[in-house]
C-alpha cells in the first residue's frame, strides 16, 4: 500500500523512511519526527551538518550566535521567515534571548547523545527554502582516535561538517592538541567505519573561532572579521537596504576570497601544512571561515565583558549551503 509513498530522511539517524499516514517517529531509530519537518519536506529540503571540535572551542556559543543571526535576518531578507521545529530548538531560542539580556555564556556540551537542532528557513535570498538540521557533540570524545559515533551520529553520514578550531593559546588547544591531530582523529574514525575517501569525499568547513583573540592575524583578515555588514544591518533601527540575491552573490564572492586567504594563512606553520596535506590526500574539500561568536572576551564568571556582537557567524552556514547547492 505504501510501496510508492515518498521518502524522507530521518533527522535523527539519517535513514531514508517512507512517509505513511500519521508518521510520528522513525521506524529505524525510533526518534520523533516533527510534523512540520514532514509537511514541508519537499519545499524545504533538509541539509545536515555535524559540529565538532576540541572541548571549550566554542561550539555551543557558535550555534547560539548562528541562531541569533538566523532570527535577525528577517530584517534584511524581504520574504524570509523561520520556525523552530522541536522543543529543543525552541529552548535554544529562549536561551539566546536570555543570552542577549544577561550576557551569560552557555555551559560546555555534556557527554552523551545530543538532541537534534532543527530550524525551518523559508525564502532565504540565493538559497531559497531549506531546513537546517544540526548536531553538537562534546569535545572530549575527540581526544581519542576512535570517536564514539553514538555521541556524534552525523559524523559518518552528514555531507558537510563544521570543524571548529580555537586560536593559539586557547584552552581548547591545551595539552598539545592541534588542528592536524583533530583531523587525523576524524579521518581515523571514518575509516574504522568503512568510509572510502577515494569514492566518497567529505566537505569540511573549518571554522576559526574566537577570531578577535587570534594573534598575528593579517590586517585584511582582521578587518574582514570586524566589519560584518550583516550584523550591522540587522541591528539598525531604521530601514536598511535589503540583501537581495545580487547582494548575497557579492557577499559569497568575498567569502571565497577570504577562504583562500585563510587557507594560505593556516599553512604558515607545520601543523597547518600537515592539516592541508592530510585533507587533500583524503579527498576532503575545505572551506575556511573566521568568526567571533561573542565579539568580545568573556570574564571568569562566564559573563560577557561588553554587549554581545557576534561577527561573521553566518559564513560557515553559508558555506554549508554553497557546498550542497
Amino acid at each position: 500500500m505504501f510501496l510508492f509513498a515518498p521518502k524522507i530522511t530521518c533527522p535523527h539517524c539519517l535513514a531514508e523512511i517512507r512517509i505513511r499516514k500519521s508518521l510520528t517517529s522513525c521506524r529505524v531509530c525510533g526518534g520523533e519526527i516533527p510534523p512540520q519537518y514532514v509537511y514541508d519536506y519537499a519545499q524545504h529540503p533538509p541539509f545536515f551538518t555535524q559540529v565538532f571540535g576540541w572541548s571549550q572551542v566554542g561550539k555551543t556559543v557558535f550555534l547560539q550566535a548562528l541562531t541569533l543571526m538566523l532570527i535577525k535576518m528577517s530584517n534584511i531578507w524581504p520574504q524570509y521567515s523561520w520556525a523552530a521545529l522541536t522543543d529543543f530548538s525552541q529552548c535554544r531560542i529562549r536561551e539566546i534571548r536570555q543570552y542577549l539580556a544577561q550576557g551569560q555564556m552557555p555551559g560546555p556540551t555534556p557527554r552523551g547523545v545530543q538532541d537534534v537542532y532543527i530550524m525551518l528557513l523559508k525564502n532565504m535570498e540565493r538559497w531559497g527554502s531549506r531546513t537546517l538540521v544540526a548536531r553538537d557533540c562534546a569535545g572530549e570524545i575527540f581526544d581519542s582516535m576512535h570517536v564514539p559515533l553514538e555521541e556524534a551520529p552525523y559524523l559518518l553520514k552528514a555531507p558537510t561538517t563544521f570543524m571548529l578550531i580555537g586560536p593559539e593559546g586557547d584552552p581548547s588547544n591545551a595539552g598539545g592538541r592541534s588542528m592536524d591531530m583533530l583531523l587525523n582523529n576524524y579521518i581515523n574514525t571514518l575509516l574504522n567505519h568503512g568510509v572510502d575517501f577515494n569514492r566518497a569525499g567529505r566537505r569540511l568547513v573549518v571554522v576559526l573561532t574566537k577570531g578577535d583573540r587570534i594573534m598575528h592575524l593579517p590586517a585584511n583578515l582582521r578587518q574582514y572579521l570586524e566589519d560584518d555588514p550583516l550584523w550591522n544591518a540587522v541591528n539598525m533601527p531604521e530601514s536598511v537596504q535589503q540583501m537581495d540575491a545580487h547582494a548575497m552573490s557579492q557577499y559569497v564572492n568575498k567569502m571565497r576570497r577570504i577562504s583562500d586567504q585563510l587557507g594560505a594563512w593556516v599553512a604558515r606553520d607545520d601543523s597547518g601544512k600537515t592539516f592541508l596535506r592530510i585533507a587533500y590526500a583524503h579527498n576532503i574539500t575545505l572551506r575556511f571561515s573566521l568568526i567571533s561568536a561573542t565579539g568580545d572576551d568573556v570574564g571568569s564568571d562566564g559573563l560577557l565583558l561588553s554587549r554581545l556582537a557576534p561577527r561573521r557567524v553566518l559564513d560557515p552556514y553559508f558555506w554549508a549551503l554553497e557546498m550542497q547547492h
